[in-house]
């Protein structure tokens, strides 16, 4: 997050919560129904902790509901917390970023839509405009990062992944397979800021230009 405290501007990248708190009750409930055939829903552990050794990255020890000892982490860093730190790739014992374990038991984090699913899932707003047009401006063109992690849960292996809208859906980006070492992915993709501006602090000229005082 980038703050500009002299003109009281927060810019940041958008997130899960974003995504979510303009979609319906309805929507939202069944994009939370999603599971992977052999694996847990939503918000639930698998319900045997993998008997083969597995790989995690190093930042999934700290976040909440990290399954590292076989049980559900109750505290931790959220999907879209940050630790204070920038993480090093041996942290913790860590080589290249990631830890071997035995006995890892996620939690599904992770869910998809398809964007004919998600052009009928947001709320609108009371200027009514639908706020799809505000998130999903280019319809099945747009594709940005959305800064929250998430785990894709299988019944045998994990995928840690970074949140994605892509190509108009709801999705995510694999970013390291539990399955094995070095397995570390790389996307090129844009960024969709969000920016804070009190309403006070913006000023029209006699030209029609806005301006931050």
């Amino acid at each position: 997050m980038q703050c500009f405290s002299s003109k009281e501007i927060i810019a940041r990248s958008i997130n899960i919560d974003d995504i979510e708190g303009k979609m319906t009750d309805e929507a939202l409930n069944e994009a939370h129904k999603f599971s992977n055939e052999g694996g847990p829903k939503l918000g639930e552990q698998i319900s045997n902790a993998y008997s083969s050794e597995n790989y995690y990255p190093s930042i999934y020890a700290q976040e909440k509901l990290n399954g590292v000892n076989g049980t559900q982490s109750s505290s931790g860093l959220e999907m879209s917390e940050e630790t204070d730190s920038l993480i090093k790739s041996t942290d913790n014992g860590a080589t290249g970023g990631h830890l071997l374990g035995k006995g890892i038991r996620p939690t599904q984090t992770y869910w998809f839509k398809d964007n004919n699913f998600m052009k009928n899932a947001f709320e609108t707003a009371e200027n009514g405009e639908n706020y799809y047009k505000l998130l999903i401006p280019d319809d099945t063109s747009t594709t940005y990062w959305i800064a929250s992690r998430c785990v894709n849960v299988h019944s045998e292996f994990c995928n840690f992944h970074l949140g994605t809208i892509f190509k108009g859906r709801m999705d995510a980006k694999n970013m390291f397979y539990s399955g094995g070492s070095g397995n570390v992915y790389s996307y090129s993709q844009g960024l969709f800021p969000i920016v804070s501006i009190s309403y006070g602090q913006v000023v029209e000229n006699a030209t029609g230009k806005f301006s931050v005082k």
